[in-house]
């Protein structure tokens, strides 16, 4: 709950500032940076070493096929923020 908590948190202060695609690919990004290193982190010291390596490829393919799915949706989603 704490890392994907810190990535809506610092995802959410990316787009409060500016709400352009670059702004949401640079928070698509630092999001991702931050779940692939929590994750990880978190592997390591709580669970084992190898385990922890072991699972980064999949943690990483995770965030890219999560943001492979999410930026083309931005100008759908986009639409619908400027009519508010």
């Amino acid at each position: 709950f704490f890392i994907k908590g810190l990535m809506g948190l610092v995802c959410g202060v990316f787009m409060t500032r500016k709400k352009t695609f670059k702004t949401f690919a640079v928070a698509a990004f630092v999001g991702g940076l931050i779940m692939v290193s929590g994750y990880f982190l978190f592997e390591y010291f709580v669970l084992d070493k190898a385990y922890a390596v072991a699972a980064l490829p999949f943690n990483v393919i995770q965030w890219a096929g999560s943001s492979i799915m999410a930026l083309p949706l931005y100008k759908i989603l986009s639409k619908s923020w400027e009519k508010r």
